[in-house]
């Protein structure tokens, strides 16, 4: 299966954490594959790998008494993009295993969320040719892409007093990018 397998994130889990750990208050996802990889190689990073993850991290946070949950996501998951349907399904297939998760473990304090970013202003995504980017520019209701530390404000809010009521739920942040 790879490194993103059960048996890898069995191994990565074991490595990391050994049995020391009893408790995570908080765990955020952020990995993508695009469709440059193929369908299965796209679905096995970023919907799998958050499965799995999931298998072992929610145990922990049950055993603690709480936990919070933040997958990066993409608007592309819940509005589609063209040329890139592998990589829009498996976003979207996160948002499934959010709200599900998030019935599922709600009951033991734990919250799972999904960010959505829209394009985000990054060394990888400036490398792109300016007129994808502007493409997304005016998209924008703001007139202004993301940052990368909208994100991260996002995931902080999320992960501190402010969540704890928040739980099921995608929050997009992405200048209006997807209305």
């Amino acid at each position: 299966m790879g490194l993103a397998g059960d048996q890898g994130v069995d191994l990565l889990f074991d490595r990391a954490t050994g049995d020391q750990l009893d408790h995570l208050h908080t765990l955020v996802l952020a990995e993508a594959v695009n469709a440059v990889g193929g369908w299965d190689l796209v679905h096995e990073v970023n919907l799998r790998g958050a499965f799995y993850l999931l298998r072992h991290v929610i145990p922990v946070m049950r055993t603690g008494g709480s936990g919070r949950v933040i997958l990066i996501g993409s608007i592309n998951g819940s509005r589609g993009k063209f040329g890139a349907s592998a990589y829009a399904a498996s976003k979207a297939g996160l948002i499934g295993l959010a709200k599900s998760v998030s019935r599922e473990t709600g009951r033991f304090g734990i919250r799972v969320n999904v960010v959505e970013p829209g394009w985000v202003r990054t060394p990888m995504t400036e490398a792109l040719p300016g007129e994808l980017r502007q493409r997304a520019l005016d998209e924008t209701l703001l007139g202004e892409l993301v940052e990368p530390d909208d994100i991260a404000a996002t995931v902080t809010y999320l992960a501190g007093p402010g969540g704890r009521r928040i739980t099921g739920q995608i929050l997009r942040v992405d200048a209006g990018q997807y209305v």
